[in-house]
């Protein structure tokens, strides 16, 4: 604060960086250090931050920027291509603003807080944490008593992070949407602390000395409630050893952009959409997208009697349609199962060290989930080798099903080979 008005904003941001960059380095085998994922922290986030402007609402989506401070601006940033875009945007108008250009030419400088963070499982809800607790640690001194709200946070990771939630885990298996649960109850408490920090009398009583007994606690208490409810609920259903069911209508405002869980950029808004590339190119490529199970226009099989190349090349006949119905995503996929209608929960092993979704990876079923918390393979380097072959010796004594040979036709692992086919069934020269 002993800076001028002008740079705090600037020099809060460098403060939250060095400390960021302190933390991660100081001891790799601590969570403290190895769970903080965030490397961009805005002039405009520092900007909202000392202004006090804190959202006391819920969010009604995450897809876009913010104009409020909110937990969502902590959230693990992964994607690569836009830390850096974003950056680069930054260093850009710092240069402009220095160097000796007209204003009419400078670039405006943005006061919205970009979302470009992601939570994937319930490990990125405990690196949300830790990231908070980070920022208010530049702030904040470790000898005085703790905030409230770090300890609350603290308390979050300790939660999750501790054997009682593990063996509560591999007990019942996956819960989908668990860690949106969680950042439910973080976002509320959030904005209670916001509606205690942002009371205009609470503000009078600090800078004007007015007595303490007037101080409005109700937002504090509505947050240690909240807290509480969340830790016992969590505690019951470990005890009793059930699990908790989340049901996606609760938890739809916190779909984040698909490009965040890419490691690519949208395009400028620069760009003119006008060739059919750019005008698709408002979602994520094929390849990371969660809609496509793999690239449609690849043969179910090598046996299936397709016309050449050269004749699906042809230009329509003018007036006719160009692409024909978008095809059936049940009709896709990376295993075949004799059973469809066999239980996902069912169809790999509990054991497995990548939770895969069933329905998005086995043919003849679908996942509508749009917050789905498994993973969603488009092909099969994105599983682990030890997991495709824990895969295939579950298929194997269980009798469930068959390795689509279009996807791991060269995985050399004998266990596997076995049980290569196609939709007609496994390949007789494979088996």
């Amino acid at each position: 604060m002993n800076q001028n008005r002008a740079s705090r904003a600037s020099s809060f941001a460098d403060l939250m960086r060095m400390t960021i960059n302190e933390a991660k380095a100081q001891d790799w085998t601590s969570i403290r250090s190895s769970q903080i994922l965030i490397k961009l922290l805005s002039k405009a986030l520092a900007s909202h931050m000392l202004q006090g402007n804190f959202a006391t609402e819920k969010v009604t989506s995450l897809e876009h920027e913010t104009k409020k401070v909110e937990p969502s601006a902590f959230l693990p940033q992964r994607n690569k291509c836009l830390i850096n875009r974003k950056s680069t945007t930054k260093n850009r108008a710092t240069n402009k603003n220095v160097m000796d250009i007209i204003d009419s030419q400078k670039s405006t400088r943005k006061t919205a807080i970009a979302r470009i963070g992601t939570m994937a499982d319930i490990t990125n809800f405990s690196s949300l944490c830790i990231n908070m607790d980070t920022v208010i640690s530049a702030i904040c001194t470790s000898d005085e008593p703790q905030p409230i709200f770090r300890q609350i946070l603290m308390n979050f990771v300790s939660l999750v992070n501790n054997p009682d939630w593990a063996k509560w885990s591999e007990s019942v298996g996956s819960m989908p949407l668990i860690h949106w649960h969680c950042y439910s109850f973080l976002e509320r408490i959030f904005n209670c602390f916001a509606d205690f920090a942002t009371d205009f009398g609470n503000g009078n009583i600090m800078s004007e000395a007015r007595p303490i007994t007037e101080l409005n606690t109700k937002g504090l208490v509505n947050a240690i409630t909240a807290f509480k409810a969340f830790r016992t609920q969590i505690q019951l259903n470990q005890a009793q050893m059930t699990p908790i069911i989340i049901m996606p209508s609760s938890v739809t405002a916190y779909t984040l952009s698909a490009w965040n869980n890419t490691q690519s950029c949208p395009p400028k808004d620069s760009v003119p959409a006008t060739t059919k590339e750019n005008a698709n190119a408002t979602t994520p490529p094929p390849a990371q997208s969660r809609a496509n199970k793999r690239v449609p226009t690849t043969p179910e099989s090598p046996d299936d009697n397709s016309p050449p190349r050269h004749q699906k090349a042809k230009r329509a006949k003018k007036g006719s349609k160009v692409d024909g119905p978008a095809k059936d995503r049940k009709e896709m996929g990376m295993f075949f199962l004799k059973n469809p209608n066999i239980n996902a929960s069912d169809v790999f092993p509990r054991d497995l060290s990548i939770k895969l979704c069933a329905n998005f990876t086995c043919r003849g079923k679908e996942c509508a989930n749009a917050n789905c918390g498994f993973k969603h393979p488009t092909k099969a380097g994105e599983i682990p080798r030890e997991a495709v072959l824990a895969i295939a010796a579950h298929f194997i004594a269980k009798d469930i099903g068959w390795f689509n040979k279009y996807h791991f036709m060269k995985v050399p692992d004998e266990e596997v080979k076995k049980l290569l086919g196609n939709v007609k069934g496994i390949s007789s020269k494979m088996a």
